[in-house]
């Protein structure tokens, strides 16, 4: 990776289309692997992404609840990568799973946290990533007693790893945003481990129907924790938020970008046929990006169609992006993100640029209503001014993840 802030992790597809690999290498600044899926797949993800792996992700928080999605409905048995994920995780995290029962922070015993960082370590060692994550767990605030877990899990692993490596991951709950005070206390107790980074996950976080609270409590997050961090599963309004913060983010081509504790791979992305429109940062169907193509056309106003796009459009005649095979969806996606990436980081004010996009597209909402999500410009609009006001002297000078 290139060391400056806002570097992309893509996290790959759990079965990847042929000539899908090489676009991750191209394309982002490194690669994000959740545990289930390079336990399952390791052989063949080394093979594509040997020297490029930032990251591997435990999930462990799938562990907290009951999840259905263990089971492959198909053959009513648990799914082999959650088998293995749970096996690498070991007591007592493998006895509560295969009991069905969600594991509590009184399971852990004298020694666990240990025996549970020496597996983890054992495991990145075969990945050779660019930084350690350890195991981890979701709190919902600053007296969850998952906290003091988490933090021994952290000093096992500094003690097996060395510092400069290891990132803490912060899991909590959305609704924690809204509460400034419990961000802050919860900054202050994970400040005493004096991690190099951290890896940010709003659990459940979903930036389309977020309140303002709650973007605005992101953005207070990102601006207080301290050294390196990584946004995890970050749609266009948080990577404005990671431009203006200095912080690098991770996401996936094909994902919509609200993760909860009970989604993980394979089950949790829209079909490969999502297309990311950049006018509206979302992921539509091809049909809807036509449409939008064609008014945005009639309004004088260029699509700026990615190389992806302009090979099965003639003029104005855009008809043919509705029938682009998905290998070539994909590239476009990355195309699109690698683009709005590279402007932001060369961007004196990212959020003011974003802003004035967003301004933009609520100048012409009336002509593109056939759009029904567009909800959320409201509120991204109104977070972004207060967040302007709040973090006006703020520049993305931190070094991102090196």
């Amino acid at each position: 990776m290139n060391g400056r802030p806002l570097n992309w992790l893509a996290r790959p597809t759990f079965s990847m289309l042929k000539g899908e690999p090489r676009l991750y290498t191209k394309y982002s600044d490194g690669i994000l692997i959740e545990a289930g899926h390079y336990l399952l797949r390791k052989r063949s993800l080394l093979r594509f992404f040997h020297g490029k792996i930032a990251a591997l992700d435990p999930r462990t928080p799938i562990f907290q609840v009951p999840n259905e999605s263990f089971y492959d409905k198909r053959t009513e048995k648990i799914r082999t990568s959650y088998l293995k994920l749970a096996a690498l995780h070991g007591e007592p995290i493998l006895r509560k799973f295969v009991k069905g029962e969600p594991v509590a922070p009184d399971d852990f015993k004298p020694g666990d946290c240990r025996k549970l960082a020496l597996k983890a370590s054992r495991l990145e060692r075969t990945a050779s990533p660019e930084i350690i994550l350890p195991p981890y767990f979701s709190i919902g605030g600053s007296t969850d007693p998952w906290i003091p877990v988490n933090m021994e899990i952290f000093r096992e692993i500094i003690r097996l790893e060395g510092a400069p490596r290891v990132y803490f991951p912060l899991a909590l709950d959305h609704r924690v945003l809204e509460d400034r005070d419990e961000l802050d206390a919860v900054c202050r107790i994970t400040s005493k481990i004096d991690p190099w980074g951290y890896a940010v996950w709003p659990v459940g976080f979903d930036e389309f129907h977020s309140n303002v609270r709650e973007l605005q409590g992101l953005a207070h997050l990102l601006s207080n924790l301290t050294g390196d961090k990584i946004l995890m599963y970050a749609g266009y309004f948080s990577i404005l938020l990671c431009a203006l913060t200095g912080s690098s983010f991770s996401n996936g081509p094909c994902f919509y970008e609200k993760r909860d504790i009970t989604i993980s791979p394979p089950l949790e992305f829209r079909p490969r046929c999502r297309y990311y429109l950049p006018p509206i940062h979302q992921k539509v169907d091809p049909v809807a990006a036509l449409a939008l193509y064609r008014i945005l056309n009639e309004l004088g106003i260029s699509p700026s169609l990615c190389r992806s796009c302009r090979k099965y459009a003639q003029g104005d005649d855009f008809t043919r992006i509705a029938e682009m095979p998905d290998i070539d969806i994909f590239e476009h996606n990355f195309l699109t993100r690698r683009k709005e990436v590279d402007i932001l980081k060369r961007s004196r004010n990212p959020l003011e640029l974003g802003l004035e996009n967003l301004l933009f597209l609520q100048s012409i909402r009336d002509e593109i209503s056939h759009i029904r999500q567009m909800r959320f410009l409201k509120t991204w609009i109104e977070a972004l001014e207060l967040v302007q006001e709040i973090t006006r002297d703020i520049r993305p000078t931190g070094p991102g993840v090196s």
